[in-house]
Formats: C-alpha cells, sequence, structure tokens
C-alpha cells in the first residue's frame, strides 16, 4: 500500500503491462513526430520494427546490473553478457550495449522499478493496438502502420532497408515511406 497525500494506493492492482504498453504508444508518437518534422516526409506508410528477443534479455541483464547492483560500468556490463549463453550476442554490438545503458540511465527509477517487475513484454501488441492513433498523430491520418519483430523470419521482404536492426528493447526502429 503506497500512501499519496490524501490517498492510498493498491499496488498490487496497478497493471504494469498496461502502463508500459501506454508509455511506449506515448514516446513512439513523440519519436514518431520528431521524425516526421526533421524528414518532412508525409508518411504513406510507417513501420515499426520491434528488438529481438535476445535484447530483451540483454536490457533486463543490464537493467538490474544497472538498478539492483548500482554498477554502470560498461566493461562489468559486457563481462556479464559474454558469460552468460542467453546474452552473449551482446559481444558482438558493444554500442547497442551502451545504447541500453543510457536509455536505462534516463529512465526514470519509476519506469525503471516497472521493467524489473516483468521478464517479457510484447512490445508488438500495444503498437499494433494503437495504430489509429499513430497514424493521426503521424500528420496522416491514413498512413498505413505495419509492425513487425526483429524476430520474424523473412526480413527481406519486410525489412527492405535493414532498419530492424537498430530496434532496442522499449525503444523500436521506425521507418517511414513517402510513396
Amino acid at each position: 500500500m503506497l500512501v499519496l497525500g490524501c490517498c492510498t494506493v493498491d499496488e498490487d492492482k496497478i497493471d504494469i503491462v498496461a502502463e508500459e504498453s501506454e508509455q511506449l504508444v506515448m514516446n513512439l508518437i513523440f519519436d514518431l513526430q520528431k521524425i516526421v518534422k526533421v524528414t518532412r516526409i508525409n508518411p504513406k506508410k510507417i513501420i515499426f520494427y520491434t528488438a529481438a528477443r535476445w535484447k530483451l534479455k540483454v536490457y533486463n541483464k543490464i537493467l538490474s546490473s544497472v538498478f539492483l547492483e548500482s554498477n554502470p560500468i560498461f566493461g562489468d556490463i559486457m563481462k556479464q553478457l559474454i558469460k552468460d549463453p542467453e546474452t552473449t550476442k551482446a559481444k558482438n554490438d558493444s554500442n547497442m550495449v551502451r545504447k541500453m545503458i543510457e536509455d536505462i540511465l534516463s529512465d526514470p527509477i519509476e519506469t525503471r522499478n516497472r521493467r524489473l517487475r516483468f521478464e517479457n513484454f510484447d512490445e508488438k501488441l500495444p503498437i499494433e493496438d494503437a495504430r489509429n492513433i499513430l497514424s493521426l498523430e503521424s500528420g496522416n491520418e491514413h498512413a498505413e502502420i505495419l509492425v513487425y519483430s526483429e524476430d520474424d523470419t523473412d526480413q527481406s521482404e519486410y525489412d527492405p532497408k535493414q532498419k530492424a536492426k537498430f530496434a532496442r528493447p522499449f525503444k523500436p526502429a521506425i521507418y517511414l515511406i513517402d510513396q
């Protein structure tokens, strides 16, 4: 039970997946609007690429290291990731690990706490549910919204510009098409 001023909040009743879904969509709207403004593209199609499952395992391990152990030292984190067979792929992309550390450190404590409470979060579902609002907020209410995971099998078909590899947990890659 958490007491806020005049009210008490039963934390067991908080739906952390719903909160994370809302936060993800709000962040995507902000990022999408920023990309549209900078590129001056009127998108006809917007493709979101969510991160591969192994990247979520890397993220969770980094989050635990940074938050629970108060250890944001890059070298120590890389050693932990390489030792674990589930996260050893991270050794091939140290830049991604650095960005994940930055992502985590820039998130509010409340967000970090929430993310520590669940292992898996399927980002595709809230993005698909928010297709209409994402299209509307892009500046073209008729823009087609597509959502893929980096884990999807035939990437050549849906990722001709190889944007999916830039997806990180809670930071999907975005590709705009104006034709």
